[in-house]
């Protein structure tokens, strides 16, 4: 009978320094990419042209936007039972 159980925590220890390496190695990668990628430009909210709406004006304007994508909606299907 061979004892193996030597080898465990020999093979244990190769199997972290693996993962650590191929943990290191990805994140230099995402850093390599990431570097090489423009950053994305946010407006200033202080210099908007135009002011903010207030929670009545949003309210208002969700709700207008909701009824005329349900009227697009209704043509889409008008047209699509016209074709059948």
């Amino acid at each position: 009978m061979q004892r193996m159980y030597a080898k465990a925590p020999v093979l244990r220890a190769m199997v972290t320094h693996a993962r650590l390496a191929a943990l290191i190695t990805s994140a230099c990668i995402v850093a390599a990419c990431s570097s090489q990628q423009p950053y994305q430009q946010l407006p200033d909210v202080a210099r908007l042209p135009e002011r903010l709406l207030n929670k009545d004006e949003q309210q208002a304007r969700i709700v207008d936007m909701t009824a005329k994508q349900r009227a697009k909606e209704t043509q889409a299907e008008k047209e699509i039972e016209e074709t059948k």
